[in-house]
């Protein structure tokens, strides 16, 4: 009972912070407004609702994430499965996200503009990417791994995307020593799906990496790396989690292969079902 009280104060202190910081925004830019209206330049102004506009972005995130683990923890979401062009879901997230970027890196805390990622994009023939998914919640995968792939990743980079079928699934990872150290279920996940035919999604960035210490955390809930970058980028440690509850819904497999200072690859790997 004592580690859960801990493990819920650390939680709450966590949420507490990451709502407390943009709310110290708005109500100071607001504040500011109202009793100083006429003194204030429009081009200040401007500048104070965008950044009253950019900590409601961040707030609005937090509690998003917050509410997708509620209900995924309680069981309060089902998958409704449908026939997904996977390819077709991938690209629509990238074409969403690179009209969103620049509002969604201010969130976080980042400058970035809509020019300074390039999507390499690799995605089999149609035919070979079209699994039965549910479609809301695998967007919600796709737009968290894009967004960490963009938030992580150096200045004018280039972020590599793919989906292929895979008639025979036999996990490079696993010869690397992946499988070793991992825990007992993800092994037979990994082992169930060995020279099965799978559809694999990878995400590579070119970013600062993952320290070995830390690949084997990065889905825990609330867990984050602590570097300089992700101090500046912000956010809960919830959405690699988030994706973890999602795509074993769908009885796949998410992980991350790193190097640091050389970037990461988040693979996954889902069974292909008969249409």
């Amino acid at each position: 009972m004592h580690e859960t009280e801990i493990l819920n104060a650390e939680i709450l202190a966590v949420v507490s912070h990451e709502l407390r910081s943009p709310l110290t925004a708005i109500k100071g830019y607001a504040s500011t407004l109202l009793l100083h209206k006429n003194r204030i330049s429009p081009d200040e102004q401007q500048e104070y609702l965008s950044a009253i506009s950019e900590a409601s972005d961040r707030m609005e995130i937090v509690v998003e994430r917050l509410l997708q683990l509620s209900w995924l923890e309680t069981g309060a979401t089902s998958v409704h499965l449908t026939t997904v062009d996977l390819g077709h879901l991938m690209k629509e997230a990238i074409e969403s996200f690179g009209q969103r970027q620049t509002s969604i890196a201010r969130a976080h805390g980042r400058n970035l503009t809509s020019e300074q990622t390039v999507f390499d994009v690799q995605i089999a023939s149609q035919q070979g990417t079209i699994v039965q998914v549910d479609r809301q919640l695998f967007r919600i995968v796709l737009d968290n791994l894009l967004e960490n792939a963009v938030l992580y990743a150096a200045d004018n980079s280039h972020v590599e995307v793919g989906i292929s079928a895979l008639q025979s699934f036999q996990c490079q990872a696993i010869d690397g020593g992946f499988l070793r150290g991992q825990e007992e279920s993800v092994q037979q996940k990994l082992l169930s799906l060995s020279f099965k035919p799978v559809i694999e999604i990878w995400i590579r960035d070119s970013g600062i990496g993952i320290p070995a210490e830390h690949l084997h955390h990065i889905f825990d809930r609330f867990y984050r790396v602590d570097t300089r970058l992700t101090r500046e980028v912000g956010g809960l440690g919830l959405g690699l989690t988030i994706c973890k509850y999602i795509v074993e819904l769908h009885n796949g497999l998410i992980w991350a292969e790193s190097l640091e200072g050389k970037g990461s690859i988040f693979r996954i790997v889902l069974p292909l079902r008969e249409r």
